[in-house]
């Protein structure tokens, strides 16, 4: 956790309330809801946390709230990270996804987590998300992304060489910073140009 400028005891107090009895078992965990941000925060439409905080808890029930001012806090705490995962993306030069530092089964875990939360993230607006062409550049910086959401014990048979292969998935791992950077950025040009139009 040492890779967020939000405090390590604000991060670990969020970590623990989404693990705990208290939230729902469908419960995004702290490395679901990092890549999960990242794809929100890079949406080519705005997306307000009345629309992903329901996510969060995986669209089911709500958490169990020992009292209104731990639900303040914990939302308090989930906007302090969104809009921490806000500020790396701006700068890509500070951007390093929460796995990094771990290794071992641990860190192969995180980093499939984390990708599954992209790829979430990227459900809420999956209509804009497909108008990137395919055989772009562009395009290519999800390749990695959508790599790591696959299950590593179980992937389809034409990846299982790629995600079998600690190498390979170092080589996916390493490109994420940059394909995460590289898809924020190219939705806020386009942004900025949809605003020229008018």
């Amino acid at each position: 956790m040492t890779t967020s400028p939000m405090e390590d005891e604000d991060l670990t107090r969020l970590e623990d309330f989404l693990l705990s009895d208290q939230t729902p078992e469908t419960t995004m965990p702290l490395d679901m809801l990092e890549g999960f941000f990242a794809a929100v925060l890079s949406s080519p439409d705005e997306i307000d946390s009345a629309e992903w905080l329901p996510q969060v808890w995986g669209n089911e029930e709500t958490p169990k709230y020992h009292s209104n001012d731990e639900e303040e806090e914990i939302k308090r705490l989930l906007l302090a990270f969104h809009r921490d995962v806000a500020d790396q993306l701006s700068n890509e030069a500070t951007f390093m996804p929460i796995w990094d530092g771990l290794d071992g089964e641990e860190l192969k875990i995180s980093f499939n987590i984390w990708c599954l939360g992209y790829v979430k993230g990227m459900e809420l607006d999956v209509e804009s998300w497909a108008t990137i062409d395919n055989d772009s550049d562009t395009h290519a910086y999800l390749v990695p992304i959508m790599l790591g959401a696959m299950d590593p014990d179980q992937p389809p048979e034409e990846f299982a060489e790629i995600l079998g292969n600690d190498e390979q998935l170092q080589v996916l791992r390493s490109a994420i910073p940059e394909a995460t950077c590289v898809l924020y950025d190219y939705w806020q040009e386009s942004h900025f140009l949809a605003e020229d139009e008018f």
